[in-house]
């Protein structure tokens, strides 16, 4: 068999389902070997950033690897944003480049780069297809993005390789190689029994315990044990921001989102926690605020399969480098046969409270605000009315700020890559998600990020991916408008521009596309929006300076 259907063979045996990408010379055979033999499917798009954000947002719904196909030089450069945030957020993405011929490699020729050390950087294992045990190398590749903590692979394939000959696949191989389910977290590592031990020790004298939930719960599929954990010692619970719903937040020990961007009674609860549990949670910047959160006299206990996060930021009380599933379901074994009666339901109810209250401000806008523009707040506050049962994504940006404090009751409601924060990330990552999903997938996006990859709002239309965009348009990345009002004396070098009519652009596309220039039209835009079927575009020019307060912090330090 040649080259290229080797490849997706090997693809298709090991699950691979789904790709994205676009059509260049070297990799034509991959992509009619993909057309004319296989079961997966592929998604032209038109930039190499957003087929990659949409693998990325279709393996993080899913849990499955997922590829992204593109051509040789400057195709393959331009998946490094999508590549790196992937990489940040531990998602099995399968980067497939295609590159000159094996013999002309060094030679300086035309597309030529050191993709193999580029990538390096930013994947768990990176490779380039060989004459030599090809099968494994490529079953081996895919493999390692779904083992332990997953992440994305690469593969780089000459292309003189496509059409060469190699032996046919073994079938008895073929068949064992398909026998494995590859999502995951493939395997799982079981904790260590004394570790549970002290656990329940540090639990039986802890006054204000606090769980952290962290990504760990999406890859190892644990929302169900961490649920039985919480209910058995209604134990309070707050998510990291790429943990969105591993306890639905509308669940009643649920206290959301914690960290830079939670909600005040959040945070407060965090500061005067007097033992920490986090499950599956790097305890990054992001989730404790820079690391000031955490009172130093307070007890850790640290849940987690990555080795380097142990001890990293805290000195744990109790560290376990198991898998967040295999660990709960021990722990609450173990709580079940205990002669300790553990309970903090006292402690619960008012940190709910207040905190479902700070989260009700947020979009419960009492005074009409914003003068240069509308108020996003009840345009979302509509939007969540309306609904029904839906996910949704938020770029990188001022706009994310209200959008992020909807209440996630799953772990598939909300989509983001925040430990890279990328602006343009949002409409990609919601493709990929929207057809991955059943339910309405929404997309918040600012108009910096928006107008980065809007050519491919001709991707949602062509292949009809019923993805819903709202851009909260300010003709500014206002984030950093805001910084130079406030520090550089209002000179807005380099963030303040005049967008085009996004509405228009939908509109020409053939999709629904509406502007809201003033909060007389909200309702009925938001109406008819909701009611669309295929995708949908609305343009809301918002007051710049509204959501800007949070800022203030930083920019006080």
């Amino acid at each position: 068999m040649h080259g290229s259907k080797l490849l997706v063979s090997v693809l298709e045996d090991t699950g691979v389902d789904c790709a994205f990408g676009l059509a260049g010379s070297t990799n034509l055979g991959i992509l009619d070997e993909i057309e004319k033999s296989s079961k997966i499917e592929f998604y032209t798009t038109r930039h190499e950033q957003v087929a990659t954000g949409m693998a990325t947002g279709y393996a993080l719904a899913t849990r499955k690897p997922t590829a992204a196909v593109v051509h040789v030089g400057p195709g393959a450069a331009n998946m490094i944003l999508g590549m790196a945030s992937a990489y940040r957020e531990n998602v099995p993405v399968i980067a497939i480049t295609g590159n000159e011929p094996s013999y002309n490699l060094g030679r300086n020729v035309k597309h030529e780069w050191d993709v193999l050390q580029v990538f390096e950087r930013i994947t768990k294992y990176n490779v380039r297809m060989g004459r030599e045990n090809t099968h494994d190398q490529i079953r081996d590749a895919v493999t390692q993005s779904v083992t332990g903590i997953p992440g994305p692979i690469h593969i780089d394939v000459p292309h003189n390789l496509e059409n060469e000959t190699f032996p046919d696949l073994d079938e008895k191989l073929r068949k064992k190689t398909r026998s494995h389910e590859y999502i995951a977290s493939m395997n799982r590592c079981r904790p260590n029994p004394d570790g549970l031990d002290q656990i329940i020790e540090l639990l039986s004298t802890a006054k204000r315990p606090l769980i952290i939930a962290g990504s760990e719960i999406r890859w190892f599929d644990s929302s169900n044990e961490l649920k039985v954990l919480a209910e058995k010692m209604q134990i309070p619970v707050a998510n990291a921001h790429n943990a969105r719903g591993a306890l639905s937040e509308e669940h009643p020990l649920s206290i959301g989102l914690v960290g830079w961007i939670g909600l005040k009674p959040t945070n407060d609860y965090l500061e005067s926690a007097d033992l920490i549990i986090a499950v599956g949670a790097s305890l990054s910047d992001y989730t404790t605020s820079d690391w000031k959160r955490v009172d130093p006299s307070a007890s850790i206990v640290h849940i987690t399969m990555r080795p380097r996060e142990l001890n990293r930021q805290y000195v744990a009380d109790v560290n376990v480098m198991a898998d967040s599933t295999s660990t709960l379901i021990d722990l609450n074994e173990k709580l079940e046969k205990s002669n300790k009666n553990i309970s903090f339901k006292e402690i619960v109810a008012p940190v709910r409270k207040e905190y479902e209250g700070a989260r009700n401000s947020v979009f419960n806008v009492k005074v009409p605000r914003g003068e240069g523009g509308v108020d996003p707040a009840p345009i979302i506050h509509l939007l969540d009315s309306l609904a029904g049962d839906y996910s949704f994504v938020t770029g990188g940006g001022i706009h994310a700020k209200f959008a992020r404090h909807l209440p996630v009751t799953s772990i598939n409601g909300h989509f983001g890559t925040l430990n890279f924060s990328g602006m343009s990330q949002g409409l990609p990552l919601a493709m990929g998600a929207q057809i991955a999903l059943d339910e309405q997938v929404f997309v918040f996006e600012g108009d910096g990020g928006f107008a980065m990859v809007m050519q491919d709002l001709e991707t949602a239309v062509r292949e009809e991916i019923p993805v819903k965009i709202i851009i909260f348009n300010n003709d500014a990345y206002m984030s950093q408008a805001v910084r130079q009002h406030r520090v550089y004396d209002g000179r807005t070098t380099g963030s303040v521009f005049k967008n085009p009519d996004f509405a228009a652009f939908a509109r020409d596309l053939g999709m629904f596309g509406e502007s809201i220039e003033d909060s007389s039209q909200v309702t009925d835009t938001i109406e008819r929006f909701v009611e669309v079927k295929g995708p949908a575009l609305i343009d809301a020019h918002v007051d710049p300076w509204i959501g800007t307060e949070f800022l203030n912090a930083e920019l006080n330090k």
